[in-house]
């Protein structure tokens, strides 16, 4: 039979029991930041039992015990017979037991005979300098095996401990905090002694500073070797004026010749009232000085961000009109103050378009909008005349509007929604069929008009198309030849953009005119102005009465043998923004009333589509910034985050975690009891800063989520609510695997910023989650009975809400807010995966 091993000298070795006597955790108060990283343990492999276990001579005691039953849970220790984690610190290795009843290290162990404890997985909390203080392990009440898997997790959460073990470590050094150097200085100002930090952060040896004059080996000029004046020596004054000097952002000098930053503290040392020496201590404040820099220009960054962000929500806001439906259904998540008017003050905002327009549902527009969903081809339609109730009187009337209906793809080409862009055109439409009553009887022309703005609507965006459209049609209908000009951006001139002769001998001669024939507003003939708005007719044009005024041109006219000429003025929104010219030879008729009339038609329409072209292409633009824009400013509010919590762990809370280890100190030299008992009292407010500086460190960055993924996280946030008494029914659908970065804090912040909703305004701690993954896409959802709410109130008034759509729009999701009054709520954000 194997012999029962109990390693005594390993044990009991004296360093490591010194070891693990100067952190101070033998017998402190159980600490947050260990339990949670039992109880995630306990979670992660699915064991009713997890601790942190430290080894001492004849115990051990346990720093955070998850699900142990008592009278251990309350005594927090039991002597060495009832401990499996001595032989893990005897070893040094993790150590597996499947069933501690047949293991020859433990089958006599009295945990075994009187609490049952059967299976066993530990492993070693070991520190830089070798010594094991004890073992993270987890216990379960009946045999089972361990995987390879289980065995890293947990080398992995002991990692973790020991950082926290670490962080303690650097807290308890008194005098000497983490990266802080102490020197002693003799009453001349010469080194009497130095820890090893000052002596590695100056680059020379104990030996070497000894005996020194610290003021002429350190101190020179702040960015130059030139020796620093004594009465700017921090150290100096400390010795002359019998208090302590404390100095921010100083300079010190290596031995190699290179400095720097540094925070001072000199205490003067005084006995019998004389100032014998004095004691200087210093930390390298390099990184946290370049820290605050790169945070200051990041904040600039995020200002800037934000000024283009709302000036792209202004300039949405001033579109003509513009609203964005959301889902098969059709939901409206955003409607500018144009749209609203349209549709006669209605808010659309969280309700689908059928409830908002329900005189639109026999007209046509639904279908159209699910055409576009479900193919994904943007439509525009030109002039579509939609009876629509503006005054909310269910007094039908009947406009018109140009509109686009373009769908938001993601990148996995998934349809998210459809941006709806449009414009107004129900006073052009009447005042076009006013003109078209008066054109030719037969109706010809009219039908010509028709098959234009068809031709206009196929076009599109396209400018180029829609002119040469123009002056076919303007060249075939009224003259030999048509051009058209465009006023350039500045205004200025008149650039020839597009023509149609209508002979192969005209060609040369038209395309050599409108080659470099740009030709200023201010040209004094009225043929070329264009701030009168109005048609122009010559009916026998004569080469001397204009050629001084058109220049070039008049010679190409010639050449063409004009005789007659009809100019009208491209109009759009009351203002002119070209010219439509159309020449005819000497062979044909004078213009009539009528080709004036068509060929003001075809301008107006050329105008209005070229205009809606330009505006539909900004506004696409635009909203492409916008999207870009939101992204950058989530992206940089999250790494604020993370900022914020490495400045509080890194500065704050060890500050804090300082000055409560020097009150303890303080405390035990035995002063007399009241200040005794204010000590303890500050000791006390200490240690809770020090805890919630370490919560709201979790809160703003936890530590879960970046080492073990989303499903630890969300797990370990549902055991902390459930042990504060919430019934929480947490369902995984599938294995979580680990998801992209921005995945995985998109779908945390959604879940954390639900459950606040919960706590702050459902009236309820009953929930039910949902997290679901599959080959395409992730899924998480939460539920709650409370009081619920009206959801497009919500929507305008709680950031939280906007902040969990623009992560989700931000990365091609789908979010749903389902909610009213006495009815509950129901949050679901569903995200794709892409393999990108």
């Amino acid at each position: 039979m194997p012999q029962r091993l109990e390693y005594p000298d390993q044990l009991r070795d004296p360093e490591r029991l010194a070891a693990l006597q100067q952190l101070g955790l033998l017998d402190s108060p159980p600490d947050p930041a260990f339990d949670r990283l039992t109880r995630l343990a306990a979670t992660v492999i699915g064991t009713p039992i997890a601790l942190v276990s430290l080894v001492d001579r004849e115990r051990q005691f346990f720093k955070s015990a998850f699900g142990l039953s008592e009278p251990w849970r309350s005594q927090r220790q039991t002597p060495l017979p009832y401990s499996f984690c001595k032989h893990v610190v005897a070893t040094g290795q993790p150590l597996a037991i499947e069933d501690a009843r047949e293991h020859p290290l433990t089958r006599d162990n009295r945990a075994v005979i009187e609490y049952e404890l059967i299976a066993y997985l530990g492993v070693p909390l070991v520190t830089e300098a070798g010594h094991v203080l004890g073992a993270l392990c987890v216990l379960d009440i009946r045999p089972r095996s361990w995987s390879q898997a289980e065995i890293e997790i947990l080398t992995d959460l002991a990692a973790s401990v020991m950082s926290e073990i670490k962080l303690i470590a650097r807290q308890v050094t008194i005098p000497e905090p983490a990266g802080e150097g102490t020197i002693g200085l003799c009453r001349s100002g010469r080194c009497t002694f130095i820890n090893p930090v000052a002596a590695e952060m100056l680059g020379y040896t104990a030996g070497e500073m000894v005996g020194q004059s610290m003021h002429d080996l350190v101190h020179r000029g702040r960015y130059e070797l030139n020796p620093l004046p004594g009465n700017a020596c921090p150290m100096c004054q400390a010795l002359q004026a019998k208090q302590t000097v404390q100095l921010a952002d100083q300079v010190l000098w290596r031995r190699d010749g290179t400095s720097f930053r540094a925070d001072y503290m000199v205490y003067p040392v005084i006995q019998h009232g004389v100032v014998t020496g004095s004691i200087a201590t210093f930390v390298d404040t390099t990184e946290r000085q370049q820290a605050r820099e790169a945070r200051r220009a990041h904040r600039q960054a995020l200002a800037e961000a934000e000024y283009e962000r709302d000036r792209l929500q202004r300039l949405v806001a001033q579109a003509p009109i513009f609203c964005y439906v959301s889902g098969p259904e059709h939901i409206y998540t955003l409607a500018n103050d144009s749209y609203r008017r349209v549709i006669g003050g209605r808010d659309p905002i969280g309700k689908p378009l059928r409830e908002v327009l329900p005189e639109i549902e026999s007209q046509g527009i639904i279908a159209l909008l699910d055409r576009v969903f479900t193919t994904g081809e943007p439509f525009t339609g030109i002039e579509m005349p939609v009876m629509i109730d503006r005054n909310g009187d269910g007094t039908l009337e009947e406009c018109f509007f140009t509109f686009l209906y373009q769908p938001d793809i993601g990148q996995d080409g998934k349809i998210d929604g459809i941006a709806v862009y449009g414009f107004e055109v129900t006073e052009q439409v009447r005042a076009r069929r006013d003109t078209e009553a008066s054109v030719r009887p037969g109706g010809e022309r009219i039908e010509l008009l028709a098959e234009v703005s068809h031709l206009f609507a196929e076009a599109a965006f396209d400018q180029q198309a829609i002119l040469e459209t123009a002056a076919r049609y303007g060249a075939g209908q009224t003259g030999d030849t048509c051009a058209i000009r465009l006023l350039s951006e500045d205004d200025k001139w008149l650039v020839p953009v597009a023509l149609y002769p209508t002979t192969p001998g005209t060609r040369h001669h038209v395309r050599a005119w409108l080659t470099g024939s740009s030709l200023p507003v201010d040209t004094k003939h009225g043929l070329w102005r264009t701030q009168a708005d109005q048609p122009l007719s010559i009916q026998e044009y004569t080469p001397e009465e204009y050629r001084a005024t058109i220049g070039r041109a008049a010679r190409f006219m010639e050449q063409l043998g004009t005789q007659s000429i009809l100019v009208v003025p491209l109009r759009a929104r009351n203002q002119v923004v070209g010219l439509m010219s159309v020449l005819r030879d000497a062979q044909a008729s004078p213009f009539s009333i009528e080709d004036q009339r068509f060929l003001q038609a075809l301008a107006d329409r050329t105008a209005l589509a070229l205009v809606n072209a330009r505006l539909f292409q900004q506004l696409g633009e635009r909203r492409q910034q916008y999207q870009a824009l939101v992204g950058r400013l989530l992206l940089a509010q999250e790494k604020e985050r993370q900022r914020l919590a490495y400045e509080l762990h890194e500065d704050l809370a060890q500050i804090a975690a300082s000055a409560y280890q020097h009150l303890q100190a303080y405390a035990g030299r035995q002063p007399m009891p009241p200040a005794s008992d204010d000590l303890d009292q500050t000791a006390e407010l200490m240690r809770r800063t020090i805890q919630e500086a370490r919560r709201i460190v979790t809160e703003l960055r936890p530590t879960v989520l970046d080492d073990f993924g989303l499903s630890a996280a969300i797990r370990l946030q549902v055991e902390e609510l459930r042990a504060t008494g919430w019934q929480i029914n947490y369902r995984e659908a599938t294995r979580i695997e680990r998801l992209p970065a921005m995945v995985e804090t998109a779908i945390f912040r959604f879940v954390q910023e639900a459950l606040q909703n919960v706590r702050k305004h459902a009236g309820t701690t009953h929930v039910e989650i949902l997290l679901e993954q599959t080959d395409q896409s992730i899924r998480m959802e939460v539920q709650d009975r409370g009081r619920g709410f009206t959801p497009e109130a919500s929507i305008s008034q709680q950031v939280g809400l906007a902040s969990i759509r623009a992560w989700v729009d931000l990365l091609g999701g789908e979010f749903l807010l389902d909610s009213r009054p006495g009815g509950g709520t129901r949050l679901r954000a569903e995200i794709p995966l892409r393999d990108d």
